[in-house]
């Protein structure tokens, strides 16, 4: 580094920098190639220096060696550091203790070197004592990088440990384009149809001008007809497209709505599974959802249909039924259904469940003309005999936040899983999306006060309620978080379906996949931009669940979109439609799954509605790499569990809303990174809420401390009993007691219920 020092030309002071008065004339953090560069330097600057003035102005030549401050996370991590840092002759080194954090100071000062110069007089050394300078500075910024390297290798030797890490399961995905169908908020499902290979997209109500269909009057083939100066609007029209032996339609089908005619179409029907049903119609309507109901006959499908709104504050509650195969064109509805039936909403989801016991589908969120519902709803048929049926609604207690534009799916196994993702709670904030606004916790800790262990997980970008539980239950359940290695992964008004793919290795085992896609990401209020990482339109999933802590899991995969996948557009893809060809309906590749894309769109006061592109994706797995990175994580420190501990003391209480617990306690500063680390092992009562360190112990200060509830295993893992996590948190435990605490806001909800 060479600094010029001294006065402006017209005598003026210069403008003082970080350094000082003075400015940079060379400044390097590599060693200079030339010798003979600084002699250079300062025969330019003579040359060009008219006055005599500039001439005597002093010139400093450093090699400064590293200055390195390290926050440290306790004050015995710093400590560790710091004897590490003398260790190996950073003999200036230093810990800097405040308030606030804790700061390891890493220099030693042995190379460094500063030499005054001038352009001219006395300072003005000759060319070769100039390029010795060079080549001695060269050297000792040589020996810097050795000594900083040394540092680098003992730090990660003496603090870390490397813990080897699969790399992330992966899966290719191949796009091809699909008919637009300028439609967004309605509902959709593929049928099968005579042939088995065969499939139909049938697609009912929405909002906009509707795809281009083909006209079979003129021509057995077809022709394609396009409605001029269509308008967006509600739509109370069927649309279809085919795939038939492979190879999907290139135009959409508007299927003609047939209603019965005079008499009967208010005449009783009881050939339907023994229920009494009328023809109804479609009315045209936005928001709508639709399933395939599990009954006996597959080849005989039955699309239930609920709900939507037909104007801007005018929701709907009908249960319209729809069978393509045998009914084509005709919507009935049941005239028996029992039970409390749900509130007109739209925005919700309706998903079909597996059919154990009758139970057909779960209806649940969405939101009516003045707020996001919460309710659930469980749909079922009841047969007393094979002519008399009729259909049941049965409202599911649960504590959960309302969800509006929400997304939801059953997993692909034998087990009736619901998994939500994304939505919003606040229908007057569109952009705001689902990320646990109520801090809703892991329901599991709502019965710990008996069971006495919490396995709580965050973030709550994704719930999942166990069906047959509910059922066990009587229709009271609580929610579970999922725990997702992302970081707000889920959007609003995104659509999500479920596939499975062959392994396509020597076991041909099936993969169970998750498909999400599209939406809008949540917004960084900070930033009012998205946060890193979530601009990815396309994720994909597997289930794991955690055995004995039933914590259930959501592993993403790493998607590879091939070559034309650069050409696909996302844009618009809000209020869509995910959905699965099932396996039987696919070509002969058993390693191929394949997932539509259909519809969506936005609309915009300046310059009309914007229509998504449909997509049909072709998946399949990538071979499973062997291939192992490695993790730094800390070294737990042996004298960690020599730590004294602070003896236990009960301070009783009466509080209603309070109890006794064990706690542990920790530095404010350092509560959050204790408490996410219990939540990790699974150690943090969540029955409970933080709070300060009570004011009657002389050991502690309410102003300082925080006392972080816990469960017993915790206690135990901290005395080495029993079998548990990883317990590097334990440097940051001043003490263990037991106190009262304040309960979480989830059970006092369920309490006052």
């Amino acid at each position: 580094t060479i600094d010029e020092n001294g006065e402006g030309a017209s005598g003026d002071t210069m403008i003082p920098s970080g350094k000082g008065y003075g400015g940079w004339l060379l400044v390097s953090h590599d060693q200079l190639s030339d010798p003979s560069s600084l002699s250079k330097l300062l025969d330019e600057t003579e040359t060009d220096t008219e006055t005599s003035e500039m001439n005597d102005r002093m010139i400093a030549f450093k090699m400064e060696p590293l200055l390195l401050h390290v926050a440290a996370a306790t004050l015995q991590r710093g400590r560790q550091l710091l004897n590490l840092a003398l260790s190996l002759g950073f003999r200036e080194s230093g810990l800097i203790v405040s308030t606030s954090k804790i700061t390891v100071a890493i220099r030693g000062h042995s190379l460094a070197l500063c030499v005054p110069l001038a352009r001219s007089g006395p300072l003005r050394p000759s060319n070769e004592y100039l390029n010795s300078l060079i080549e001695e500075a060269n050297y000792r910024l040589s020996i810097n990088e050795e000594k900083l390297q040394r540092l680098t290798n003992e730090v990660k030797n003496a603090l870390f440990r490397e813990r080897p890490v699969q790399k992330p399961n992966q899966c290719s995905a191949t796009f091809h384009s699909l008919p637009r169908l300028n439609l967004w908020g309605h509902a959709a499902v593929t049928v099968q149809t005579s042939k088995s290979d065969d499939v139909d997209v049938l697609i009912f109500g929405g909002y906009g001008r509707g795809p281009d269909v083909l006209s079979y009057s003129d021509s057995d083939a077809g022709q394609k007809s396009t409605p001029e100066n269509r308008a967006s609007c509600r739509s109370d029209r069927i649309y279809s497209l085919s795939k038939k032996d492979g190879v999907w339609n290139k135009c959409w089908t508007e299927v003609t709505a047939m209603p019965l005619a005079g008499d009967e179409s208010k005449r009783a029907d009881k050939s339907w599974y023994g229920l009494e049903i009328v023809s109804q119609s479609l009315t045209a309507r936005e928001g709508i959802d639709a399933c395939i109901l599990p009954l006996p006959d597959p080849m005989k499908p039955v699309i239930a249909l609920w709900g939507g709104r037909t104007g801007p504050l005018k929701p709907k509650d009908d249960l319209l039924l729809y069978e393509p195969i045998t009914r084509p064109g005709i919507f009935v509805a049941p005239s028996d259904i029992r039970g409390e039936s749900p509130s007109p909403r739209w925005g919700h989801t309706l998903t079909a469940l597996k059919g154990t016991e009758g139970h057909l589908a779960l209806l649940m969120g969405g939101r009516d003309d003045k707020k996001s519902l919460s309710s659930v709803h469980m749909l079922s048929i009841i047969q007393n005999s094979a002519s008399d049926s009729y259909m049941l609604w049965q409202t599911i207690e649960i504590n959960f936040p309302p969800q509006f534009h929400h997304t939801a799916l059953t997993t692909p196994d034998d087990d009736d899983i619901l998994i939500i993702f994304g939505g919003i709670s606040n229908p007057n904030n569109m952009i705001e999306a689902f990320s646990d606004p109520h801090n809703l916790l892991d329901a599991s800790c709502d019965a710990t006060d008996e069971l006495g262990d919490t396995h709580g997980v965050e973030p709550f970008s994704a719930f999942h309620i166990d069906v047959e539980t509910c059922i066990a239950t009587k229709y009271e359940t609580l929610v579970h978080g999922c725990q997702v290695d992302e970081i707000n992964p889920f959007a609003f008004g995104a659509s999500s379906c479920g596939t499975d793919i062959s392994s396509g290795d020597s076991t041909n085992n099936l993969q169970q996949l998750l498909l999400f896609c599209g939406g809008i990401p949540q917004i960084d209020s900070s930033t009012c931009s998205i946060p890193s990482g979530d601009e990815n339109p396309f994720r994909c999933f597997t289930t794991i669940m955690e055995r004995p802590k039933d914590l259930f899991k959501l592993v993403p995969y790493q998607i590879n979109m091939t070559e034309n996948s650069n050409e696909i557009d996302f844009g618009s893809m809000v209020h869509h439609r995910a959905l699965s060809v099932p396996r039987s309906h696919r070509e002969e590749r058993s390693d191929c799954g394949e997932v539509l894309l259909i519809g969506g769109g936005v609309s915009s006061f300046a310059f009309g509605a914007s229509f998504s592109e449909s997509y049909r994706v072709e998946f399949s797995l990538e071979k499973k790499s062997d291939d192992v990175g490695n993790l730094l994580e800390p070294k737990v420190d042996s004298r960690d569990s020599q730590r004294p501990v602070a003896p236990k003391i009960s301070i009783r209480g009466t509080n209603a809303k309070a109890q006794e617990t064990n706690v542990i306690y920790v530095i404010k500063k350092n509560a959050k990174a204790l408490k996410t680390a219990l939540e990790a092992d699974g150690y943090l009562d969540k029955t409970f809420r933080m709070t300060s360190a009570p004011a009657e112990l002389k050991d502690w200060d309410p102003k300082l401390h925080i006392a972080v509830p816990v469960t017993k295993s915790c206690l135990q893992a901290m005395e080495g009993k029993g079998i548990g996590g990883a317990t590097s948190w334990k440097s940051l435990v001043l003490g263990t007691g037991i106190q009262e605490v304040p309960f979480s806001t989830a059970v006092l909800g369920l309490k006052k219920r």
